[in-house]
């Protein structure tokens, strides 16, 4: 990770930093009453939203819950960051593909269609924002710790789009991956090994 800048920073300042980030996002997260119950200890989060305050809490029901432990094989996806997704995702059937569950995020960007072309504008911001935000920051972690074909990915929006637009890109692609793996109910390595094609 590099500031603006362009200093590096130390991999246990960011390790340290990104600890701070998710205990204080861990205060401000609740699913919304309106988002289906999910299955499994993941769903006592939307039940009790006392629980989303409590880290050890968190981190214990990502231990125990068979769907957060499968995130969490993904590289750069921690407790928090896969109980925030399970909580927030309720059944997966609602979501065709990835691109799906990206809108249902609200990191798909805005449509304006006309009669000669269709024009992208800027993310809608739909879904809970710091949910949003911690899979923002599970992406950039994802790029320098996945095997994929994530970084280079992410390396090519960079350079053509700029960071703010690269950020988004990865969080999609991480979103695509998520996706496949619930629906197939394989691990990453899996993924991997059935081509890393993420929908």
């Amino acid at each position: 990770m590099t500031t603006s800048a362009g200093r590096r920073l130390t991999t246990s300042t960011s390790r340290d930093w990104r600890m701070s980030f998710e205990t204080t996002a861990i205060s401000a997260i609740g699913c919304g009453a309106s988002v289906p119950a999910s299955t499994g200890e993941a769903a006592e989060i939307s039940n009790n939203r006392s629980l989303a305050r409590n880290p050890a809490e968190v981190k214990k029901i990502a231990k125990t819950d068979t769907e957060s432990k499968g995130l969490m094989t993904i590289p750069g996806v921690g407790p928090l960051s896969a109980v925030a997704v399970k909580c927030w995702l309720g059944i997966l059937e609602r979501f065709a593909n990835g691109k799906k569950l990206s809108r249902h995020f609200g990191l798909a960007p805005r449509v304006r269609q006309s009669t000669a072309q269709e024009r992208h504008g800027h993310i809608t911001h739909e879904g809970n924002r710091l949910v949003r935000s911690l899979l923002i920051q599970a992406a950039l972690w994802h790029v320098r710790l996945g095997k994929g074909s994530s970084r280079k990915h992410y390396l090519g929006v960079l350079k053509r789009r700029g960071r703010h637009i690269a950020r988004v890109a990865a969080a999609n692609k991480l979103l695509g991956i998520i996706f496949q793996r619930m629906k197939e109910r394989i691990d990453y390595q899996e993924f991997l090994r059935r081509g890393g094609n993420a929908q």
